[in-house]
C-alpha cells in the first residue's frame, strides 16, 4: 500500500512544480540590471540624439557612461534609462499618470519642445 501512496505524492509534486517556476521568473528580473545585462531608453525621441526604445549593452552605469555627451544637454534622459530586467514594469509605469517615469517622460518631452521652439529666439 505504501507504493500506492507514493504515486499520488509524485503526482502532487509534479503539479506543484509550475507554481515554483513562477517565482523563479520573478527572481530572474533582479539580476538583469547587473553589468552583464542591458538597458533601454524609455523616453521620447530626440531628433539626432536618441530614439525611444534604444537598447544599450551593459548595466545602467556603463550605459550612462556611454551617453555622457547626451546627458550634458538632456540630464533627464538618465532617469528614463531602465535595466532590461525591469523593462516590462517600467514601460507600464511610463504610461501611467502618477509614476515618476511618467512624469519624467512628460518633463523631458516638454523640455524638448521648449528647446526646439527656443532655438529660433536665441
Amino acid at each position: 500500500m505504501s507504493a500506492k501512496n507514493t504515486r499520488p505524492e509524485n503526482q502532487e509534486e509534479t503539479s506543484g512544480q509550475p507554481p515554483a517556476a513562477a517565482p523563479a521568473k520573478q527572481d530572474g528580473i533582479k539580476p538583469a540590471g547587473k553589468a552583464g545585462g542591458f538597458c533601454v531608453y524609455l523616453g521620447p525621441s530626440i531628433q539626432g540624439v536618441i530614439v525611444t526604445g534604444t537598447v544599450f549593452s551593459g548595466g545602467k552605469d556603463a550605459t550612462l557612461a556611454k551617453i555622457s555627451r547626451i546627458l550634458k544637454d538632456y540630464p533627464m534622459v538618465a532617469s528614463l534609462i531602465v535595466p532590461g530586467g525591469a523593462l516590462p514594469e517600467s514601460r507600464m509605469k511610463a504610461k501611467t499618470p502618477g509614476n515618476l517615469l511618467y512624469e519624467n517622460y512628460r518633463r523631458l518631452a516638454g523640455a524638448i519642445k521648449h528647446k526646439l521652439g527656443g532655438t529660433s529666439d536665441a
